[in-house]
């Protein structure tokens, strides 16, 4: 436990130590010294370290401290060009969180002394220049500027200053709708730019921006996913917001896709706000607003507009007030509608009370009077069922009567049959046997005569009389049985010896062994199973 205690207050104070570092990088205190001999100028580039490091990470307070006290410092004219680096590393903040015009005064401070300041430092004011004009939309001013850039850029013969000159101009084109030239441009301006993945992530936003306005959503998702890639795997950055924010405006108004819209302008928002950008604020802000508005949440898209307008305020840009005004009266009718449900549920409830109330009284008298007339319908039923049971008694006695003597009669034709047929295949066989000439031609008649199928076909339909339903039954095991072998399952079904159905058939009686087995199989019955027992079930 000692140890782990020890560990922890160890711990806790190499944080305090770290936390502690970090607030002296951005203490300006720490480039004085109580000793009068420390040189100003020395003092001078220790505070625009620390303005660089407060721009490079955000500290907002400690960069105002900073440069307040800079500027001070190199009031005399020995100290113009450090002055004037201050002036436009404050032209470069108030860029950042959209403070134009303040960030135009400061550039323009350090322009009038241009010729002081080295040829590398000349390109970047006039790109910042360039980068305020534009964004205030005075797109002569920032085309002029950026030419002069460019010339720089190619001066110094530097290939990534060169790209980016081309990519600023493209973006100068852009904001006056001249696309193909803005395109040409910033392609140029990756072409030229290899190394720095940050450049490409800004040339390839700005590309993807060109196709969005063009209406080519596809390359516009392509495009924006490469700016995207390059910041996957780097920390939170400024222009990794705006490549959320833009990928938002491209599912929303070219995909329509609002769910994943949404989320990308919650993210550029979230990373805005990290880095108090207040310029993407705004854009992520409005877009939120105007989302809402789409999907009919006029709640969110009122407070999102509230705060838009703040923002708004505060970057010195223009919105309309009638929008606040018209996402209010949208607000405050939903409110009320909200309110006409609930007053129309409550009125409802106070209904179902009052119904409910005389609800019992109504089922009361509708239950006793069910009662009633289930009593007289049983009684009426029972009667009827009485009756009806008397005359099924009447008419089934009858019936049977009938069924019997049908039955009697049927089976007294039907051995009448069996001894016509009998006697006729012995006549037969006689006949046959007998092969005189002189009465071969009358024998020849008397077996046609004789083996007509009218004997038997009177046998079937005597038998379908009392076996109903018999060979229906067997064509519904096999559709296939022929005439024989439904006179054959009707013969077997009357218990009739292999020497009768041998002769009835006027078959030798091994034929008919024969013939049943062939009748099994057509019936798909197993070998033990007795073709006697299975017809007579039938």
């Amino acid at each position: 436990m000692l140890i782990l205690g020890v560990l922890l207050v160890n711990t806790y104070y190499c944080q305090g130590v770290e936390e502690q570092k970090d607030s002296e990088l951005y203490n300006v205190d720490n480039c004085y010294d109580e000793a009068s001999s420390i040189d100003t100028s020395e003092v001078l580039d220790c505070i625009i370290s620390v303005i660089d490091r407060c721009l490079e990470n955000y500290q907002h307070d400690a960069f105002l401290q900073a440069t307040k006290n800079g500027i001070a410092l190199a009031s005399q004219e020995k100290y113009l060009k450090k002055r004037l680096t201050i002036y436009f590393q404050q032209g470069m903040y108030y860029e950042r969180v959209g403070l134009y015009n303040k960030s135009l005064e400061n550039f323009q401070k350090v322009l009038t002394h241009k010729d002081v300041i080295p040829i590398k430092s000349k390109y970047h004011l006039y790109n910042s220049l360039g980068g305020v004009y534009g964004a205030t939309r005075d797109v002569s001013e920032a085309n002029s500027f950026h030419r002069k850039a460019l010339n720089i850029a190619r001066q110094l013969n530097d290939s990534s200053l060169i790209g980016t000159s081309y990519g600023n101009l493209g973006v100068v084109y852009m904001n006056y709708e001249n696309f193909d030239s803005a395109k040409y441009y910033i392609k140029k301006s990756i072409s030229f730019e290899k190394l720095n993945q940050g450049k490409l992530s800004i040339f390839y936003y700005n590309l993807s921006t060109i196709y969005f306005r063009v209406d080519s959503a596809k390359q516009a998702i392509t495009t924006i996913n490469k700016a995207i890639s390059f910041y996957a795997n780097d920390s939170i950055n400024i222009n990794q917001g705006y490549n959320f924010w833009q990928k938002g405006c491209v599912l929303e108004y070219q995909y329509n896709d609002l769910k994943q819209a949404e989320k990308y302008y919650l993210s550029a928002y979230k990373i805005a706000e990290s880095l108090m950008d207040l310029q993407l604020m705004r854009k992520a802000s409005a877009h939120l607003a105007y989302l809402y508005e789409k999907q009919l949440k006029f709640k969110k898209a009122y407070n999102q507009i509230k705060r838009t307008k703040v923002l708004a305020d505060s970057v010195g840009v223009v919105i309309m007030n009638d929008k606040v005004q018209q996402l209010k009266i949208k607000y405050d009718a939903e409110l009320k509608e909200k309110e006409n449900i609930q007053i129309k549920q409550q009125i409802e409830l106070k209904e179902q009370e009052i119904k409910s109330k005389n609800r019992w009284l109504f089922y009361i008298t509708s239950v006793g009077c069910l009662l009633l007339l289930l009593l007289i319908t049983v009684v009426y039923s029972l009667r009827q069922k009485n009756k009806a049971k008397k005359i099924k008694l009447l008419l089934s006695n009858e019936k049977e009567k009938t069924f019997k003597k049908s039955e009697e009669l049927a089976l007294s034709k039907i051995d009448d049959l069996k001894e016509i047929i009998i006697v006729k295949n012995k006549l037969i066989k006689e006949l046959q046997n007998n092969q005189g000439e002189n009465d071969l031609k009358k024998q020849k008649g008397l077996v046609r005569a004789l083996s007509n199928e009218k004997n038997w076909s009177k046998f079937m339909v005597e038998f379908s009389a009392i076996n109903q339903n018999f060979f229906d039954k067997l064509k519904g095991i096999n559709a296939k049985l022929t005439n024989k072998d439904l006179r054959l399952a009707a013969l077997i079904k009357l218990h009739l010896l292999d020497k009768e159905l041998a002769d009835l058939l006027s078959i030798e009686p091994q034929s008919v062994r024969v013939s049943k087995n062939r009748l099994k199989e057509k019936l798909y019955l197993d070998p033990e199973v007795s073709l006697v027992n299975f017809l007579s079930c039938l």
